[in-house]
Formats: C-alpha cells, sequence, structure tokens
C-alpha cells in the first residue's frame, strides 16, 4: 500500500468522527439517518460499510454501503440516492464485521519482540476510496499526554490474534507519534 502524500492527508479520518454525522439524500433533501458506526474487518484495507440509526421515534438500524455515498462533509454525509442503504439482515457479513470490530477495538496492540505498545483505539480510513490507512494506538491516558499516542501504518504484517494485535516494525510496518505532546511542549518551554 502506497502511503499517502501530504495533500492526500487531508482526506483521512479518524472512524470516531464519522459517529453521529447525518445522511443526507440528494435526490430530496432529506436527513435519512445518523451514521452510528463504521464497519470493517480488521485483517482488510476497505470499510464495509456505516450503520445508521433511522427514525425519529423508533430508531431502526440500518446499512449504508460506500458506493452509494456522493461527499463526506464536515456536517453532512450525502448519498446520490437511497439504494446503498440496506438491512443488515440482507448482508450476512454485515453481522461478522460487527463482532469483529466489536472485538479489535481495546484490543492489547503488541510487538513480535514482546513489546506491548498499548490498545487499538481507532481506525484511520481514507474517505474518498473507503480504505483503512492505519490504526490509532492509546498507551493509556498518562502515556497518551506524555508521549503521544501511536499510529501504525496499515501492512501485510499486521497479525489479528484471538486475545491480541502483533506487530511487526521490522518488517515495514511504519510507527507515527504524534507530532506534539506533552513531553515536547515541556523540553520546548525549558529551552526558552
Amino acid at each position: 500500500m502506497d502511503v499517502p502524500m501530504v495533500g492526500e492527508v487531508a482526506n483521512m479520518k479518524k472512524a470516531a468522527l464519522f459517529s453521529g454525522i447525518e445522511v443526507m439524500d440528494l435526490e430530496n433533501g432529506k436527513i435519512i439517518g445518523r451514521i452510528n458506526d463504521i464497519l470493517f474487518f480488521p485483517y482488510r484495507e476497505k470499510v464495509l460499510g456505516f450503520s445508521i440509526n433511522c427514525g425519529r421515534w423508533v430508531k431502526s438500524c440500518k446499512i449504508l454501503l460506500p458506493e452509494t455515498i456522493y461527499h463526506i462533509g464536515n456536517d453532512v454525509i450525502t448519498i446520490k440516492d437511497k439504494s446503498g442503504i440496506v438491512d443488515k439482515s440482507s448482508m450476512p457479513e454485515i453481522e461478522k464485521a460487527i463482532k469483529d470490530k466489536n472485538k479489535v477495538i481495546g484490543m492489547r496492540v503488541f510487538t513480535r519482540e514482546g513489546d506491548e505498545l498499548g490498545f487499538l483505539e481507532d481506525i484511520i480510513i481514507d474517505e474518498n476510496n473507503m480504505t483503512i490507512h492505519g490504526f490509532v494506538i492509546s498507551g493509556g491516558i498518562i502515556d497518551d499526554i506524555i508521549k503521544g499516542k501511536s499510529i501504525i501504518l496499515f501492512e501485510d504484517k499486521i497479525i489479528f490474534g484471538e486475545d491480541s494485535i502483533i506487530i511487526d516494525c521490522s518488517e515495514g510496518n511504519v510507527m507515527l507519534k504524534n507530532e506534539m505532546s506533552l513531553k515536547k511542549y515541556l523540553e520546548n518551554r525549558r529551552i526558552e
């Protein structure tokens, strides 16, 4: 997988940022519902769809397929038409994706050498082609403040096990840290 260039980074979003965004049908301007969750298989690079809550009084859960998305804005996701809104019962792999996703978020992450990096907090997706580009790893609140969160770019050498995720840093997986952390901030303040 190619690493995105600087100009393409604006199209990357954490999956958590989609939660609560309204979905609008461009045919009639109607708000169909709100994004509840993103659906994906952790070992694939592709997003399967989004679960959306429809209805005001009686909530029903539907699935929004990515191929009908026209544009992902800051306030709403616009869709071409309702043909990409389906019942989750019509897609058996959706049930498996829901279970798999719920299983991996919060899972502990280790290197092959036995070092614990933290836990899987979120995924990073490219909103243009709905591919998974990486995973956000948290070391816990204190560690995140001091060192920042880690971002593991999606590569083939990530193993999603029963109880944990194993990455091989020596095989091309790139681990990035946040640019700004409390530690760097304090060091910069000390120099001034």
